[in-house]
Parts: C-alpha cells; structure tokens; sequence
C-alpha cells in the first residue's frame, strides 16, 4: 500500500472523527484508495503528544471538525489541520463547512483544502492531498495566494466584524470574528474604517477567504 503523491510518499492515512459510523465509512474510503487506514478510536488529551508519537514520516491526516464536543480532542478539527500543515503532515479536512465557517475562518489560510462528506471519495483525498505538499513546496493554487489588499468596515457588533473587499467584491459583506483580528486592530474599528489585510482574493467563494496581517491603514 501507500503512493507517491506530488513528491511524497504516503502510507499511512489516520483518521479523526467522534463518530465511529463516520469513522468506518471514511476508512473504507482510505483502503479504497490504497492507503493504510488508521483510525483514532480513543480519545486524545494532548495533540502535541499525538503528532510526536502517532504521525510518521510518511503519514497524512483527515479529519472531521467537530472534536471537541464528546471530548474525543482537545481542539476542534479545523485547528488539528492547521497545526499539521505547520508541521508539514498532508492534511485535509472533511466536513460541511458552511455551518461552522466562524469557527473555521481563522485557520483557513493552513487549511488548503475543504471536503464536503458527500464528495469524499479516493479521487478527492488523493487530489486534496496533492494540494497540501504542493504548497509544502511552494507551489500555491491562484485562489491560495494571498494579496495586501484594501479592506472596508461595513459595520460590527459584540463579537463580528462584516467588512467588504473592493478588490474581490463591493457588494457582498463578508462576516469576520472580532476575536480572530488582533486586539490593536479591533479596539480601533469604526464604520467606514480603511484597514489593509493579506487576502485570496482570487478565491471564488466567501467561504474560502482567509485574513493575515492585518495593518491599520
């Protein structure tokens, strides 16, 4: 088992899901596509420790969102993606991401590829993987790359920003957590307020925007 993806070799692909159903249903997937299924039947209670004994040279993770509610993990899945890609492990999420985009947001930009449960099928995981060590090896997708970029304040409240992007769209508001910005940011906000960002805007949806480096313009 195990094949040469990009210019890496995976074997091993483990699995992060709560839900054991989900979990055997994703396995069935991974085997089909020639890779050695590991699944994560118990819970873990420290991530560093997982990645430092669990994840091998050669291994790749996918994983569900949601982790955090049964205690399976102690952070959610759109964190355990990013903190792989840190570490440079292949890693996709699998999830319907629409529903938690707030949570998802902020990780985003280490989060190169989304797919939906429905489309999870072994042309997908082996696509989805080949993005992640593409980036690993700088080579960025256009609708990956991000851009200093003019950014709007259209409004906020308590907890959102909802800020429009002239450069990738005037007329839709895109909806931020205030906590995802950094604090000398959000203390200055105001309606109408200028502030630049590092964005994709050659993404498509609003969904796949991420933010980095905000500045106060």
């Amino acid at each position: 088992m195990g094949k040469t993806i990009a210019t890496k070799i995976i074997d091993r692909i483990h699995i992060i899901d709560d839900n054991e159903e989900f979990r055997v249903g994703l396995e069935d997937t991974v085997q089909e596509s020639d890779f050695i299924a590991i699944p994560q039947n118990e819970k873990v209670e420290n991530f560093n420790l997982f990645l430092k004994e669990k994840i091998c040279a050669n291994d790749a993770v996918i994983s569900d969102h949601q982790l955090k509610i049964k205690n399976y993990f102690p952070i959610n899945g759109a964190e355990v993606v990013s903190r792989c890609y840190e570490s440079k492990i292949p890693a996709v999420l699998v999830t319907r991401y629409e529903t938690h985009i707030d949570q998802i947001r902020k990780f985003r930009k280490n989060i190169p590829v989304i797919i939906n449960p429905e489309n999870f099928e072994p042309d997908t995981l082996i696509r989805g993987l080949e993005v992640c060590i593409k980036e690993f090896n700088g080579i960025i997708n256009p609708d990956r790359k991000g851009w200093r970029t003019l950014v709007r304040i259209d409004s906020f409240d308590e907890n959102h920003i909802y800020l429009i992007i002239p450069s990738w769209n005037c007329n839709d508001v895109i909806s931020i957590n205030k906590s995802d910005i950094p604090d000398e940011i959000a203390k200055n906000i105001q309606e109408e307020k200028r502030l630049h960002a590092r964005i994709n805007i050659g993404s498509e949806l609003s969904n796949d925007l991420f933010f980095s480096d905000w500045e106060l313009k």
